[in-house]
């Protein structure tokens, strides 16, 4: 405590400093959002759901994996809902059809975008932890895996096309990124009609040509 200060002041401080923190954090999950949510669009989805407001996700929730409560900072929901569809397919070990296959290759580029704009050189951070398990979950079901003294990891070229992909449609779109995270600012959770009309600037599908680039990859 600063000489001189008083117990107010040095709790006025405080709350100061955790406003500051949490209003940074929020900011982070805005921009980390809207570029799942701006990747989504462009790659041919529809985005039907977005929050940037922490919620407490208890044990068994679909998307909580773990055996403990755990707090989610955003989320993202995009159509077509083929999680099911394609788990399904995959545990049966038959081949996936042309439109699953391109859901896991769309999954690939959104679950990389909120990295991607979050961290512009590649740091890795602790909120990007689950982008990165999601993306390592895709590319094992698309058999884009090797391994590598007894763990699997992604295929390097893999990782490299789709990172490169990522990359071009956060770049391209930075601005529309921009604009939609100081919308999640002034509304931290949209619904299916409030994020069509942020969305609505960026022609759909705009860069989904970037998928077939995916699939011939080797």
């Amino acid at each position: 405590m600063a000489r001189g200060e008083s117990k107010r002041e040095r709790d006025r401080r405080e709350r100061k400093r955790s406003n500051q923190g949490a209003q940074s954090e929020l900011v982070a999950t805005a921009y980390h959002e809207a570029a799942h949510a701006v990747a989504a669009h462009a790659v041919g989805r529809r985005v039907v759901y977005l929050r940037i407001t922490p919620v407490t996700l208890p044990v068994g929730h679909p998307q909580n994996t773990a055996d403990v409560p755990v707090v989610s900072l955003g989320f993202q929901l995009s159509e077509p809902l083929m999680a099911a569809e394609v788990n399904a397919r995959h545990t049966s070990g038959e081949p996936f059809t042309g439109a699953e296959t391109e859901w896991l290759l769309q999954e690939t580029v959104i679950s990389l975008a909120g990295p991607v704009m979050e961290s512009p050189d590649g740091t890795p951070g602790a909120t990007m932890a689950d982008d990165f398990r999601a993306f390592g979950q895709i590319a094992g079901m698309l058999g884009r895996t090797d391994e590598r003294d007894g763990v699997k990891v992604v295929e390097p070229e893999f990782l490299r096309r789709v990172e490169r992909a990522t990359r071009q449609v956060v770049s391209e779109l930075l601005e529309h990124v921009i604009a939609l995270s100081k919308a999640l600012l002034e509304t931290p959770e949209m619904d299916e009609k409030t994020a069509q009309a942020a969305l609505a600037a960026i022609p759909a599908g705009s860069h989904r040509h970037l998928l077939d680039e995916l699939l011939t990859a080797p």
